[in-house]
């Protein structure tokens, strides 16, 4: 491939599919691409594999939830109204890492922050230089490829440390699930390291599809099917981007993160084979999700913040600007940098005089408009929200970012799109296939002509009607909602769950009992001297596999031996070369690189006269003579960084000799591995992960021994299985026994060169912990800070709630908290429109209650009396009406879903509340308890009449409170006769055995008999050896392991039951629904059945085949 000639000056990828085979093609697609699904075209309904990976009927418990982005500020802006809703709904905690010019913009919204490096302009103006994906020759003569690459380097460092360091308000942060956009690529290295799930994000496609192809291709000649060619492209710029980061990958995988380095040649399709879940950013009525995308894969809308109309002030000169006169046509490039501004601005000024419209335009980073005197119909303006702007104009032109083109359908507005790189050509197609804009023209062919006849054909209209049907559509597509619900899908929250705290992530689990802690837990644990830190492991939620296998031992062997050699022989250099620039003085370099200069002197001779004064001055004062050089300063510092170069040269060449063995040894193991795998082989074992000296020689001896007992049953396993499992068995039965005789070979083969392989691995951890970061004592240590802190919050809490003066305030704060003044300054928005509640309206909420004390707490409501029900129904109410809960508890269903359960589980709850009803007896006739007076109005008989609800309400209330004075006075009964029954044994033990006085020294002569009794009795019991203590004795009933265990059943078992009676309801609901549906359609035959009578009787036999041709 002529690479050179393969990216065009508009950043697009250039496919051109005449000048290949079909068999080149058919490799690259089995080298890339999974199989291809049946159908390939962009669906208009929601597909079955939507459906969701996990399910939880629990709300998700809160997440230290990081978010990596690379990009402008329409890159940004989304990821920020999404981690206010994770916050605001969900109470995660989320950090935004990205550039710092985006900080304050994130702290305005009440996110954390953390600054991954690298300049957003910079990256900007490089990609408008070099708009492809392959840099031109300019950018490498001058360095900035090497600068680059450098920049990303430090990027990818700063995203590794954002994911665990501590941010600027002192509070520990480690991440639990990482979010990010493609072009952050630290992301799934980061996750791999430290075991946490990834959530991948974008602004624009980058899974493969069949439907179109990614938006930086432009594909010619398409000789195998449009679907092949498409889902080729996006092979194509995954390749190419790997050409241009892989090395800097690789380097932050072994340097920083201690990874095994990834094959560059297999790196491409990586994402698509860990099945990492993507959510698209972008509304399904512009683009709809191609069928061939997978379950994991979904399309959530835009992600819009709220309203900003009603923080931001506009000035009043824009404010008059705009009511002067029509609707404006907005124009603004945002974020795009390039040489000549005044060229472009000149040519937009020009477009509108000849398009005869009103026009604001926005500065942005192109400084649009700046140094040239503007018009009194055009208004500049550097930076306004785009929500509040695009509401006052009549249409927008801009370069096509995605969060630009976003924020302008939503507000129905028409578009026209100018592109300068990357994926705005795609937008802009988008845009017009949408039929809410123009086509777009490309900014190197645009005119002043060309811009006017574009901005006249977006006033069209019908472009303007098909633009505001768009933007009512997104409006309606809840993108933030969508997308939380899909990153809480993707990861299984129920199993993520702390054993004793259901509504916390665990962090911890214990060794060898698999209890999984909270660090709230462990921290309370610890602090009461049950566990200790030494006990406990940190957890992992997801493992990646990225391991290379190489084919097989041979190559396995030669692969590693060759990369070990060239690390070697690479390192050797650098040192040579840093050793020889520190012995040339700098004064020799730089006359050998300083132009000859000639000057004329007074003698004649080809040498300059200087003065005393003129001369340099060596460093004791005096001047120096001709040919003598002063020292440099800078010399000290070239010599230093050469000296720490070779150094680290030195390092890394031991390190590449003594790694020669590992890598040797695991090459030719894992080359053993992959012969099994590739002739089908599942029996398989797949190794653990390496941490260290110990587990390296534990999955090193494991590896040996499996090896062997795998080889040698599989002889007479692999021919079982083969007959058992083939559709034709005596052919399963062969392939069985030669499964059987190659594994005999190759599985001990893979154990004794992984046993020293995956020792030295292990060893090469230990070291690195030791000498280099150890990043997992540094995660551990904030587990530990993250556990003390919530535990430390949750005492300040109680005590502050214990200490609160409107606890003591009575009457005069429940009248004080009625006054209208204070009710509306404390009215907030709930979810789905719910009403604030009170104490009274425990009855009708107990179901849920119940179902809520089940869930959060592990508590029966059978099972507490009266009055713990009722505080804890308060703490209920004060949650609720907070908006503390979760969103799930708020939706009427879960009230109508808890009373329907509460009803089939108590089917007789009717039926014992009816004697307390008979009180009552039956109700009288109306006419005996209704009388009218002398005007006709309906007065209040004598006699009995029917009770009403404040009556019922009464008369429930009033039984309660006898039952509780009933249970108060016996308590009360029961306390006096215990108390009456210890002073009488008191009283007799006197009178057997009396004391002597307190105080004197008899009664001292008392104690220490009786002590020394008791000491003796005890050592004689231990030398005898029946000291029999019970761990509940020691440990206490509660707090003991049994104990736990016992909950953990308990807790099982309810879990089992609540599953029992829902899938009951879902069958009962299902069945009611199928037995409607049935009517239903019985209905309508009966009713079609009737039209076709009507039809054959007016207009005989074939008046209806008449009438239909």
């Amino acid at each position: 491939m002529d690479l050179q000639r393969t990216v065009d000056d508009t950043g697009r990828v250039h496919l051109d599919l005449d000048s290949y085979s079909e068999d080149e093609i058919n490799w690259l697609l089995r080298r890339f691409l999974p199989p291809e699904k049946q159908g390939s075209q962009c669906s208009t309904l929601p597909q079955a594999d939507d459906a969701p990976q996990y399910q939880s009927e629990l709300p998700p418990p809160p997440l230290n939830v990081v978010i990596q982005l690379i990009g402008s500020r329409g890159d940004v802006q989304p990821f920020v109204a999404l981690g206010m809703l994770l916050k605001q709904r969900y109470g995660h905690r989320v950090r935004i890492a990205t550039h710092s010019r985006f900080q304050r913009f994130v702290t305005e919204h009440g996110l954390l922050f953390f600054d991954i490096g690298g300049d957003p302009e910079q990256l900007m103006s490089f990609m408008v230089q070099n708009p492809g994906l392959l840099p031109g020759y300019a950018s490498l003569r001058e360095g900035q490829v090497k600068l680059h690459r450098e920049m990303m380097f430090s990027i990818f460092k700063r995203a590794w440390k954002s994911c665990i360091e501590t941010g600027a308000d002192g509070t520990p942060f480690v991440a639990d699930v990482i979010v990010a956009n493609p072009p952050s690529f630290a992301h799934i290295h980061c996750a791999e390291k430290l075991g946490v799930p990834v959530h991948l994000m974008f602004t624009m496609p980058y899974s493969p599809t069949g439907a179109f192809p990614h938006p930086l291709t432009n594909i010619r000649g398409i000789p195998f099917g449009k679907d092949l060619s498409n889902r080729l492209s996006y092979y194509m710029v995954e390749r190419l981007t790997w050409l241009g980061l892989g090395e800097a990958v690789n380097r932050f995988r072994e340097n920083v993160l201690h990874l095994e380095p990834l094959n560059l040649a297999r790196a491409p399709n990586l994402v698509q084979k860990l099945g990492i879940p993507h959510t698209y950013c972008w509304s399904p009525s512009l683009l709809s999700k191609p069928k061939d995308w997978a379950a994991g894969i979904s399309i959530a809308g835009f992600y819009l913040l709220p309203d900003e109309d009603t923080s931001f002030n506009p000035p009043s000169d824009l404010s008059l600007f705009l009511k002067t006169g029509d609707p404006p046509v907005y124009i603004g490039f945002g974020s795009i940098v390039m040489g000549d501004s005044g060229k472009l601005t000149s040519l937009v000024l020009e477009a509108v005089k000849q398009a005869g419209v009103r026009a604001i335009i926005s500065k942005g980073w192109l400084g649009l408009g700046d140094g040239q005197p503007l018009p009194q119909d055009i208004f500049a303006v550097d930076d306004v929200p785009h929500t509040w702007l695009f509401r006052h104009v009549s249409a927008v032109i801009h370069h096509g970012g995605a969060g630009t083109t976003a924020a302008g359908l939503c507000a129905g507005k028409a578009t026209v799109i100018v592109p300068f790189f990357g994926d705005q050509y795609f937008w802009g197609k988008v845009v017009h296939a949408a039929g809410a804009g123009p086509q777009p023209v490309e900014h190197v062919n645009l005119t002043a002509d060309i811009l006017a006849r574009q901005i006249r054909e977006v006033m069209d209209p019908r472009i303007q009607a098909r633009a505001r049907e768009i933007g009512a559509a997104i409006q309606h597509d809840r993108g933030c909602e969508n997308s939380a619900r899909s990153l809480h899908q993707s990861f299984d929250l129920d199993a993520a769950r702390c054993h004793l705290i259901r509504d916390r992530i665990a962090v911890w689990e214990m060794k060898g009992s698999g209890v999984r802690l909270s660090c709230l837990a462990a921290a309370v644990l610890v602090d009461r001297g049950y566990i200790q830190y030494g006990q406990l492991r940190l957890l992992r939620h997801k493992e990646y596999r990225m391991e290379d296998r190489p084919v097989d031992p041979l190559s396995g062997g030669a692969l590693a031996f060759l990369g070990s050699f060239q690390d070697i022989v690479g390192e050797s250099y650098n040192f040579s070369k840093h050793l020889v620039r520190a012995a040339i003085p700098r004064s020799s370099q730089a006359d050998r690189d300083r132009p000859k200069e000639s000057s004329q002197t007074e003698g004649g001779s080809g040498f300059p006269t200087a003065t005393a004064d003129q001369r340099p001055v060596l460093r004791d004062g005096s001047p120096a003579l001709p040919g003598q050089q002063p020292e440099d300063p800078s010399d000290h510092r070239v010599t230093t960084h050469h000296a720490s170069g070779m150094l680290k040269s030195a390092g890394r060449f031991s390190k590449a000799v003594a790694s020669t063995p590992l890598d040797f040894c695991l090459g030719i193991a894992r080359g053993f591995q992959s012969i099994p795998i590739m002739y089908g082989d599942k029996t398989v074992r797949h190794r653990e992960k390496v941490s260290g000296v110990m587990s390296g020689a534990q999955v090193g001896v494991k590896e040996l021994a499996y090896g062997f007992y795998d080889g040698i049953t599989g002889i007479a396993t692999q021919p079982i299985r083969g007959y058992k499992e083939h559709n034709v068995p005596v052919v399963g039965l062969v392939s069985g026994i030669g499964k059987g005789l190659g594994g005999l070979v190759l599985k001990p083969g893979a154990g004794i060169f992984g046993l020293p392989a995956y020792a030295f691995q292990g060893i090469s951890q230990e070291m690195h912990r030791v000498f280099g970061r150890n990043d997992e004592a540094h995660i551990a240590l904030s587990r530990c800070l993250q556990g003390r802190y919530k535990m430390q919050g949750s005492h300040r809490k109680s005590r502050s709630r214990s200490r609160s003066p409107h606890r003591h305030e009575g009457k005069r704060s429940r009248h004080r908290s009625r006054s209208p003044r204070h009710a509306s300054s404390s009215t907030r928005a709930l979810p789905y429109g719910a009403r604030e509640i009170s104490r009274h309206d425990l009855q009708m909420y107990r179901p849920m209650f119940a179902l809520y004390l089940d869930i959060q707490k592990q508590l029966d409501i059978e099972d507490l009396d009266e009055k713990e029900v009722r505080g804890r129904w308060k703490s209920f109410v004060g949650k609720w009406n907070r908006g503390e809960l979760a969103e799930g508890w708020y939706d009427p269903k879960t009230l109508e879903k808890a009373r329907a359960t509460s009803s089939k589980s108590e089917p007789n709850r009717a039926g014992a509340g009816s004697d307390d009803e008979d009180e009552y007896g039956p109700p009288p006739p109306a006419s005996s308890s209704t009388v009218r007076d002398d005007r006709g109005f309906q007065a209040r008989g004598y006699g009995a009449s029917i009770p009403s609800l404040q009556d019922l309400r009464a008369r429930d209330e009033q039984v309660q409170e006898d039952a509780n004075a009933a249970k108060d006075k016996h308590r009360e009964t029961f306390r006096q006769e215990r108390m009456l029954e210890r002073k009488l044994q008191k009283e007799r033990l006197d009178e057997i055995a009396p004391r002597a006085e307190p105080g004197t020294r008899e009664r001292q002569l008392e104690k220490k008999r009786e002590m020394a009794e008791s000491n003796r009795a005890f050592a004689t019991s231990k030398e005898e050896g029946d000291v029999d203590l019970r761990e509940a004795e020691v440990m206490g009933d509660e707090d003991s392991l049994g104990e736990l265990k016992k909950m953990q059943k308990e807790n099982e078992r309810r879990k089992n039951d609540r599953e029992i009676r829902k899938e009951e309801i879902l069958r009962a609901r299902r069945e009611e629904r199928e037995a409607r549906l049935a009517k239903v359609k019985e209905k309508e035959d009966r009713t079609m059945a009737m039209f076709k009578e009507i039809a054959k009787a007016r207009f005989g036999g074939g008046g209806a085949e008449g009438g239909h041709s």
